[in-house]
């Protein structure tokens, strides 16, 4: 059986123990098709590279500001899974093959398993140091200059004007997203800036999207929109078209 970790949120702890892994609804592109699931865990391969194992450490810290535990679970590798790099087409594949795709091309892989992970099936939960991983993308000649406390130190020359290039640079990669991974991406791109520039940046650049076609896009919006400091307008203007 192949050993897989999740990386959740510290908080989580306690709940993980008791129920297990809970899946959240996603969607993915496999063979061409749009394919939703109403649970989806996302996991890696634990392999001999603690590093490559654990890579998506600093990106989720990133996004959501806490610190993350490893989830260590094991699975049969008949396991029906999808595998691919993020915000691109995945495989479905047995877990065992999966693996082994991900060996082959760790950077940006991810395995997604359609299905919440039963307590029984974790083996451990340990804390994790939390400067590991990538930001933003595997590779290092394509970046948005992160803005998180971790990247950017409070008191660095010209922080404030580093945050709103890096907010502006989420906008412009928000104008252009073809799907709703490219288009969640760039908003959490534009999440580290707000949550450091706060009511310091041109909130209208971010409320002009606020129509999006996708209802999953709209409601990260809102929830950007409400970290802005200008909450009067914008509930109304997210709602369903």
């Amino acid at each position: 059986m192949p050993t897989l970790v999740h990386l959740a949120p510290e908080h989580l702890h306690r709940r993980i123990t008791r129920s297990g892994l809970r899946g959240g609804a996603w969607s993915l592109m496999v063979g061409g098709q749009r394919v939703s699931f109403t649970e989806a865990v996302f996991a890696m391969p634990v392999l001999s590279d603690f590093s490559v194992t654990h890579q998506w450490l600093r990106e989720l810290r990133r996004h959501d500001g806490r610190r993350f535990i490893g989830v260590y679970f094991r699975l049969p590798a008949e396991t029906e899974v999808y595998v691919g790099r993020f915000g691109q087409e995945h495989r479905a594949l047995p877990l065992g093959a999966s693996v082994a795709a991900v060996r082959d091309s760790p950077a940006g892989a991810q395995i997604v398993i359609p299905k919440r992970i039963a307590a029984s099936s974790i083996r451990a939960i340990r804390s994790l140091r939390q400067d590991v991983g990538w930001v933003e993308t595997p590779e290092a000649t394509t970046h948005y200059d992160c803005v998180c406390r971790m990247c950017l130190r409070p008191g660095t020359p010209n922080l404030i004007r580093r945050v709103r290039a890096c907010y502006l640079s989420g906008m412009r990669h928000l104008a252009t997203a073809e799907t709703d991974v490219e288009a969640l991406r760039a908003l959490g791109v534009a999440q580290g800036a707000i949550e450091r520039g706060r009511d310091r940046l041109p909130v209208e650049a971010l409320r002009r999207f606020a129509q999006h076609p996708s209802p999953v896009v709209r409601k990260r919006i809102a929830h950007l929109l409400s970290l802005c400091g200008r909450p009067a307008t914008h509930a109304a203007t997210v709602g369903e078209p």
